[in-house]
């Protein structure tokens, strides 16, 4: 992406734009952790079901 704004207003944009990444990137990764928990643990428990109804 390319900025038209003048000179003087390229570092802090890109710093901004660094931080947002950054938090995006964390925000990303800690969902993604909670999905592969949330799928382990589903897991487990449909083990234990099939294994009770066994």
């Amino acid at each position: 992406m390319q900025n038209t704004k003048k000179a003087g207003n390229k570092i802090p944009y890109s710093i901004s734009n660094k931080i947002l990444l950054e938090r995006l990137s964390s925000v990303k990764s800690l969902a993604g952790s909670i999905k592969k928990s949330e799928a382990k643990r589903w897991l487990s428990e449909n083990k234990k079901m099939r294994e009770a109804w066994a």
